[in-house]
């Protein structure tokens, strides 16, 4: 069926892509391919002409296409194009995620690390082959730009057309009136559902493949990025529908009612819940059925895992999980690049949601997964994609557990990968090195080591820009690398010149060191560089974008520049307080969200930078931002004193009631009890908490009057003991 041979075996197939035994008595399957150089006829599947031996309507990947075809729909390639190399049908990586941040605890500007979401698990297809179907020999394929439906509708057309030469010449019909061979009836009838079973293969492959939806750039600004995905959703919500009807037998009525137009319905986010879950008052006590049936259809399962890679570019992390974790069972029951695909989708979620360790644990299975499907050197080396792609992803999680050494050698892993295929390193070897290196310089105190990572960020930079000229998104990422190399070797300078301890004490003061002033100039330079990207590409209120208003606002407070941080301050906060990545587990006490302490972080800068400019009224621009800050917070994390990181949380929810009443604006002490009453527990346990609690709601309405004993809790003790002791004056009983 494969080859069109009489045989046994397909002599010439590998013995890891499992071509399997032919029935006894299979014939070939007959399609209407001609040879354009001789005229001959030929069998659907075969890549050369039997008379002439010219190659016959197929790519250099060899992929079957009709006798019309220009291109090839499954590796993109021109009919008779010669190929590079063995590799040169398989897709590209795909998109970076958040760039991990090369500062300390103190330093840290961005949320933690994300893994590489390159899906080029394609590079393995060629070995891997779906539990759910036999396995086909097939080259690696990616589907076209242009639609997969497309192509698996050809796929599906062209068996269909197979199957009915098949027949007709098991029968003795057919045009040719009288040339077919009169097989059996029973025969014909084996060939018919052989035949159905390579269209549902194909079918099921293209499937798989598809990464349209993810393969888009979305650097066209918030509104048109937020616009496309839309579109993406309500084509998936029509796929949706349509698989519904046909599960249940239903007319178009169904298709109708189950489910408005995207965001109609309050799923928590998830597209497919929006169709999926009016399935129970319309299947009779039988919606599990068919909501499994639905999530096994391949063009639903497709689309959805699609739909996660575009949401990832996006930052819709919310929306990613659930689809992803809705689909997830039926990609491990099908297995092979189902559940490959599925895998490298949660290893990138889980690292978005700053949760390394189930990153970490999820490319373990990956890896486990791929390890028993590629055993032979060709097989791997065929794949170098995916192991490429598999080995930085593992140096992105290590090094986001705090185990560089093991990171790098990770990365060093994925460019061997490639020099054992012949493709030299490229610009993203180079960042991830010098990135990574630099953490670890940053740790041993090394100016030397972290100089020297930073030239090679630089040199990674210009090359990307160079091969890469239209990608601006990623270039913003390695123009943040370069900037935080400058921050660090700034703070280090600074700590040099002042102490340790003073900078502890007062991380946003202004520097006086010209060395650490030269090196956060330079920083400046790079962090706003990145912004403007960002901003142009992502919009404003982007993660991305407000990683990097953390960054400006930080390093222009430090060259003493206060009134034009305040802009990217708001921004920071705003972003922050639509933000979707870098909260942990939180349901979780003992995990730390780092997303909590960029929060509390930017609160305090908002402090700093108005108080040194004594800037009270210009405070009361925050004030909503704030309070949906403090409420996205409580949304994502379970709140309890025993948590790991709840003095952050103490702090944060303090200093957002400071800014308010410090604003000395009308209404500003009133907000700031409000925040207090819905947001911050009783007896909080950090001493600033104390503080704000036993005076803010000690007044009435902010109005005057206390609380009794509201004067000797231990906030105000704490707070008269500071104030004496500036005093020089024994602090009083």
């Amino acid at each position: 069926l494969e080859c069109g041979e009489g045989a046994s075996h397909r002599s010439s197939c590998r013995p890891s892509r499992r071509c399997g035994v032919l029935p006894p008595g299979a014939v070939a399957l007959q399609m209407e391919v001609v040879c354009s150089s001789c005229g001959t006829s030929l069998p659907s599947t075969a890549k050369f002409c039997l008379n002439c031996g010219e190659r016959v309507s197929a790519s250099s990947c060899g992929s079957r296409l009709p006798p019309q075809a220009n291109f090839c729909w499954e590796c993109g390639q021109r009919v008779g194009a010669p190929a590079s190399s063995a590799a040169a049908a398989l897709p590209s990586s795909g998109p970076a995620l958040v760039v991990p941040s090369l500062a300390a605890p103190a330093l840290a500007s961005s949320a933690g690390a994300g893994a590489a979401a390159a899906s080029s698990v394609a590079g393995a297809a060629a070995a891997v082959p779906s539990a759910a179907a036999p396995s086909a020999a097939a080259a690696p394929v990616q589907a076209p730009s242009a639609g997969v439906a497309a192509a698996a509708a050809s796929a599906a057309a062209g068996a269909a057309a197979a199957a009915q030469s098949v027949v007709e010449a098991a029968t003795g019909g057919g045009s040719g009136g009288g040339g077919g061979v009169p097989y059996s009836g029973e025969l014909a009838e084996q060939v018919h559902r052989e035949a159905s079973l390579v269209a549902a293969v194909e079918n099921e492959r293209a499937w798989a493949l598809k990464r349209d939806w993810t393969d888009v750039d979305f650097q066209d600004g918030p509104e048109a990025n937020k616009a496309r995905l839309q579109a993406f959703e309500d084509s998936l919500v029509a796929r949706l529908r349509q698989s519904s009807a046909r599960a249940l037998g239903a007319s178009g009525e169904f298709v109708a009612e189950s489910g408005g137009s995207s965001g109609s319905r309050d799923t928590g986010g998830n597209v497919l819940a929006r169709v999926l879950e009016p399935l129970a008052s319309k299947t009779g006590g039988q919606s599990a059925e068919v909501k499994a049936a639905v999530l096994d259809d391949p063009e639903v399962l497709g689309s959805s895992l699609d739909i996660v890679g575009a949401y990832l570019k996006n930052y819709e992390i919310d929306r990613a999980a659930a689809v992803l974790e809705t689909v997830l069972p039926s990609c491990r029951r099908r297995g092979g690049l189902w559940l490959f695909k599925a895998l490298n989708h949660l290893a990138c979620v889980r690292m978005k949601q700053a949760r390394p360790q189930e990153a970490f644990e999820t490319l373990q299975e990956l890896e486990a997964n791929a390890a028993a499907h590629l055993t032979s050197v060709e097989d791997n080396d065929e794949a170098w994609e995916f192991w490429e792609t598999m080995y930085r992803n593992f140096g992105w999680v290590l090094n986001s557990l705090g185990k560089d050494e093991e990171a790098v050698g990770y990365i060093q892993r994925a460019i061997d990968v490639k020099e054992r295929v012949g493709r030299p390193p490229t610009w993203f070897d180079l960042w991830d090195l010098g990135r990574i290196k630099a953490t670890t310089a940053l740790k041993r105190q090394s100016p030397a080591s972290i100089k020297e990572s930073q030239a090679t960020i630089t040199k990674a930079l210009w090359l990307h820009k160079d091969v890469e000229p239209r990608d601006l998104v990623m270039r913003a990422k390695i123009w943040h690398s370069v900037g935080e190399c400058s921050f660090a070797l700034g703070h280090m300078a600074e700590e040099a010149s002042i102490g340790k301890e003073a900078l502890i004490n007062s991380p946003n003061g202004p520097c006086k060191s010209e060395e650490a002033k030269g090196h956060y100039r330079k920083a400046l330079k790079c962090f706003k560089e990145s912004h403007k990207l960002f901003k142009t590409t992502e919009g404003a209120h982007n993660p991305l974008t407000g990683t990097e208003s953390q960054g400006v606002a930080w390093a222009l407070l430090k060259l003493g520049k206060e009134e034009e941080a305040k802009d990217f301050l708001l921004d920071a906060v705003e972003a922050l307080s639509r933000q979707q990545n870098g909260w942990g587990d939180g349901s979780r006490l003992d995990a730390e969200a780092p997303a909590l302490g960029q929060a509390m972080q930017t609160v305090d800068r908002i402090l700093d930078a108005h108080r040194r400019s004594a800037d009270r009224e210009g405070l009361e621009r925050y004030f909503k931002a704030l309070d949906r800050l403090c409420a996205n917070v409580c949304g994502r994390l379970q709140l309890s004193k025993e948590r790991v990181d709840a003095s952050v949380y103490e702090k944060l929810v303090s200093s957002c009631s400071m800014i308010m009443v410090a604003s000395n604006v009308e209404q500003g002490m009133a907000k700031s009890q409000e925040l207090l009453r819905k947001y911050l527990w009783q007896s909080p346990g950090t001493p600033q908490a104390q503080l704000c609690s036993e005076l803010l709601l000690s007044l009435q309405n902010g109005e005057g009057g206390s609380a009794p004993g509201a004067e000797q809790g231990p906030g105000m003790q704490a707070f008269m003991q500071a104030l004496a002791e500036r005093k020089g004056q024994p602090a009083p009983p």
